[in-house]
């Protein structure tokens, strides 16, 4: 069906004790205003990209979400939880490798600790010619989105791609 992760042995590290400062205080951390995420179109794709660059350079941390169109492969009659991490990541990496992805969302924060987030809507995906989960396009639609709209006035992952990249 697909190709197996690499052995298990690839990815053997120590393993040792994290640090006190991961665990977690007992004082409620402070709360945090929502940050506002810019929709980015073919129409307005130059635009955003230059503030996105401009921004990322002085990242600390960058955070990256893709939203695919459902899943395709299952593990079977075995419960997700059943499964081992390599075939957890093959699964996984199957349904990457089948599926085009229809939102690609990036958030930084700088060193003031500001935040800016964008939501690139891509256009490669079609409805009637792409694998893809019905019932996860019948609720992505109940929260709004719209494939046949990103289809018609999205970004191409290509374009995409190219400017990550540089």
């Amino acid at each position: 069906m697909f190709a197996p992760p690499p052995p298990a042995s690839y990815c053997t590290v120590p393993v040792h004790r994290p640090p006190s400062f991961y665990h977690a205080d007992s004082v409620s951390p402070s709360p945090v205003a929502a940050v506002p995420v810019q929709a980015v179109w073919a129409w307005n794709f130059d635009q955003e990209s230059a503030i996105l660059r401009s921004f990322a350079a002085g990242a600390h941390y960058v955070a990256v979400d893709v939203h695919y169109p459902g899943i395709v492969h299952h593990p079977g009659n075995k419960d997700h939880n059943a499964l081992t991490p390599e075939q957890r990541y093959a699964l996984v990496k199957a349904n990457v490798d089948a599926l085009k992805p229809i939102q690609v969302g990036i958030a930084v924060c700088d060193s003031q600790g500001r935040i800016q987030a964008w939501e690139f809507n891509l256009c490669d995906f079609r409805r009637l010619s792409d694998p893809h989960d019905e019932s996860s396009l019948a609720y992505l639609a109940g929260r709004g989105l719209d494939v046949d709209t990103l289809a018609k006035r999205g970004v191409d992952a290509w374009s995409l791609g190219a400017m990550l990249q540089g």
